[in-house]
């Protein structure tokens, strides 16, 4: 059973944890400090603005990555979304856990585009696509410091072409 709760500050030291795994942060935009006090402000910072949304993923009980939504904008209908999976037993779902909410996205709260960056080489560019996103254009961009400059895929997924694939109805689950 998979299940979005709202992210709290006592999942922040999880999420900073996996956040710092290589397999999580070498797709990241940005650098991630080992750094509990910096963290909290960033949970901070984010909890304050309306356009941003923030859930950790559980699956049968267990919680295994984050889901967020960003620069959401209910007047245009439109948001940015991105997801990882931290746990590495839990990596083989990752592909099962996007349709439950994009039907939040589209059924809920009746949007009509997400769109997305994928940093190149991300196998989630591959299950984008299996869900109907398309690329929209791809470049380059400077991700961090750390990480430099990196080929980043933009990509949409449309409410009309999620909607009508009738085999991810059924993806319905409880978001707090």
């Amino acid at each position: 059973m998979i299940e979005f709760k709202r992210l709290k500050p006592s999942d922040l030291e999880l999420v900073l944890k996996w956040r710092l795994k290589e397999s999580v942060s070498k797709f990241l935009f940005t650098k991630i400090d080992n750094d509990l006090s910096k963290q909290i402000k960033w949970f901070e910072k984010v909890s304050a603005m309306e356009s941003y949304k923030y859930w950790v993923i559980n699956y049968n009980n267990k919680q295994i990555g984050v889901f967020n939504l960003h620069n959401l904008d209910l007047i245009k209908k439109t948001t940015n979304a991105g997801f990882y999976i931290g746990e590495d037993d839990y990596r083989n779902i990752g592909s099962l856990v996007p349709p439950y909410f994009y039907n939040y996205i589209f059924k809920e709260l009746e949007l009509n585009r997400i769109y997305g960056e994928v940093v190149d080489g991300n196998p989630i560019l591959k299950i984008h696509q299996i869900h109907g996103y398309k690329v929209i254009s791809s470049g380059y961009k400077e991700i961090s410091q750390d990480y430099g400059t990196k080929l980043v895929h933009n990509v949409e997924l449309l409410a009309e072409d999620w909607l009508s694939q009738k085999k991810y109805a059924r993806c319905i689950c409880n978001f707090e």
